[in-house]
């Protein structure tokens, strides 16, 4: 018995531990989204754009690095694998996806 309950106070420990991790990374407002269709998201002095030719799949999605706003919504933002100059971001909201690129 006492097992079962150590054990239950483990797993309960832990799904507190991932909502607190969850609840603080997705808080982190690092930039804006703009445009009607969504299509230009603003990091510090960087801009992206939407890009639908470009050819990654949601299984190119890299770390978290934040979220960004339209003031009203939140969007995660993550990076591209392999990417390692930073030129293109995944926009993550809900299960609605899409990748932007650098603009000069």
């Amino acid at each position: 018995m006492k097992k079962k309950v150590l054990v239950l106070c483990v797993c309960v420990l832990c799904l507190l531990a991932v909502a607190v991790t969850i609840i603080i990374k997705n808080s982190t407002v690092i930039g804006s989204i703009q445009g009607a269709e969504l299509e230009t998201v603003i990091i510090g002095d960087t801009v992206y754009q939407y890009d639908s030719s470009l050819e990654f799949t949601q299984a190119d999605k890299g770390r978290f690095l934040g979220v960004v706003t339209n003031g009203k919504d939140k969007f995660r933002v993550y990076s591209v694998k392999g990417d390692t100059e930073g030129q293109y971001i995944y926009r993550l909201w809900g299960y609605d996806g899409a990748f932007y690129a650098k603009t000069d």
